[in-house]
């Protein structure tokens, strides 16, 4: 029998930990940081002594959360899904989007003089990729979705009575052109097989019962154009992993004659990873001279 435990998450936004146990199979899936307790507990002057405290204070899932766990399965790469994986049990398998996509985030962490070290698993640690529409032999199926991270997962676990539908994080309005990453996704996947049967769905809700909606693309566009007609200088701030905004906004400040140069490392990263294995032309980016010394094929402004 088929039993779930949301062991984070479940009257808060972000820091979602999801516990599934099926007999003598138990998956975990996420194990965010709950960045509301975080923001209470540190500030500049007090800082985590480790993951071991995280855990102890309810930051982090504590770690009975792994307790008999077969692999940890990760949605995507923000922090309040992805945690701290640095200090995860040695013998847990930890599936992902994207071992590349992993390797990235782990490259930015992995020398940090503080507790995000730990954001990158252990050396010894096993990390494999979560291909897409294959159900893996311990019965759970990654199906893409839409997300302000790129690349991001639902999983659909097949139990011995029961399916469990886990979301993740995602986008029920896709940006411009998204098919272009995500071309097959979870909502692809049950339109082609109505017969599947969902029998527990966790779903995310950030935005169930608030007052206000997000913008969607649609609404956001014309507000875009209205700028980019001003003809002035134009500062972008987006998350370094919202891949597909950062193809929609260059799509469109090219068409509007824009010289576009990319200020932050990181999103120059997840660029530079990403766009030639969807076919889209880096051609008119450019990077800002602070970022000279880092070796690229984009180039100076």
């Amino acid at each position: 029998m088929v039993k779930i435990s949301v062991v984070q998450g479940a009257s808060e936004v972000g820091g979602t930990c999801v516990r599934v146990e099926d007999g003598d199979r138990v998956l975990v899936f996420d194990q965010g940081l709950r960045f509301s307790r975080f923001r209470r507990l540190y500030g500049f002057r007090v800082k985590p002594a480790g993951p071991m405290e995280l855990r102890e204070l309810g930051v982090l899932p504590g770690y009975d959360a792994f307790e008999g766990a077969e692999a940890l399965y990760v949605t995507h790469f923000h922090l309040d899904h992805l945690g701290l994986l640095g200090d995860l049990p040695e013998d847990l398998m930890i599936r992902v989007p994207s071992v590349e996509g992993l390797e990235q985030v782990g490259e930015w962490y992995r020398d940090s003089p503080d507790w995000t070290a730990y954001i990158p698993p252990r050396y010894s640690a096993e990390v494999e990729e979560a291909e897409p529409r294959v159900t893996d032999k311990r019965g759970v199926m990654a199906l893409p979705v839409p997300h302000s991270a790129y690349p991001s997962t639902a999983y659909l676990y097949f139990g011995s009575d029961e399916a469990v539908l886990y979301t993740g994080d995602f986008r029920f309005e896709p940006l411009a052109h998204a098919d272009r990453f995500y071309p097959y996704t979870l909502f692809t996947y049950f339109e082609e097989n109505p017969d599947v049967k969902v029998d527990k769905l966790v779903v995310e809700g950030t935005n169930f019962g608030r007052p206000v909606w997000p913008l969607s693309w649609s609404d956001a566009l014309p507000l875009l154009k209205r700028l980019l007609a001003l003809k002035c200088p134009l500062l972008v701030a987006l998350h370094r992993l919202e891949l597909d905004l950062s193809a929609a906004l260059l799509d469109e400040l090219k068409t509007a004659g824009r010289r576009v140069v990319v200020a932050s490392k990181k999103l120059l990263d997840v660029i530079e990873l990403w766009f030639g294995r969807h076919g889209l032309s880096t051609e008119g980016l450019l990077r800002a001279p602070a970022l000279a010394e880092k070796p690229s094929f984009i180039e100076l402004a």
